[in-house]
């Protein structure tokens, strides 16, 4: 099975003849923008979409359901999503899954978070993908453009006295 596309995004919306419109996609990072300084409040509230497509052999598709589970530095983060397959399309030889996530998520902090993809038969994992993306959530003053609250990613440089 391989992942063809991870899409993040404000909104999913169906339209008629299995089309999807994608609304707000993300690159890699979740802005939130306060109108004040003051505004930047901790945990921030969020509805967040995620699409996906695979493909891969009819055998690769043996499973129940799908979990999203987004972690910052590999502890869970309060974002696991279950659902189950909405929708899938036959292509010969191979078969192509489509299934998409829409719901509402809270970040405690600023975070740099990585998405993993579980499939799930009989309550047991039987395959995981890592899409290989990270979604950072951080908060933006919108006068000097300065970020308020990004997550760091390495140690802090030592200043000299």
């Amino acid at each position: 099975m391989k992942l063809l596309d991870f899409i993040v995004c404000d909104d999913i919306r169906r339209e008629e003849g299995g089309k999807f419109t994608l609304v707000g996609v993300y690159n890699d990072k979740v802005e939130f923008i306060p109108l004040t300084p003051e505004e930047v409040k901790w945990p921030q509230n969020k509805q967040i979409g995620v699409y996906c497509r695979l493909v891969g052999e009819k055998s690769d598709f043996n499973f129940e359901k799908v979990v999203i589970i987004f972690s910052d530095n590999n502890k869970e983060v309060a974002i696991r999503l279950e659902g189950n397959i909405e929708e899938q399309l036959e292509q010969k030889p191979k078969k192509i899954l489509v299934f998409s996530f829409v719901f509402g998520i809270s970040i405690p902090k600023p975070a740099t978070l990585y998405p993993k993809l579980q499939f799930i038969n009989d309550d047991q994992v039987i395959n995981e993908i890592l899409p290989g993306t990270t979604l950072s959530f951080i908060a933006r003053e919108l006068s000097t453009g300065n970020k308020l609250g990004t997550p760091s990613l390495s140690p802090p440089e030592k200043t000299q006295s």
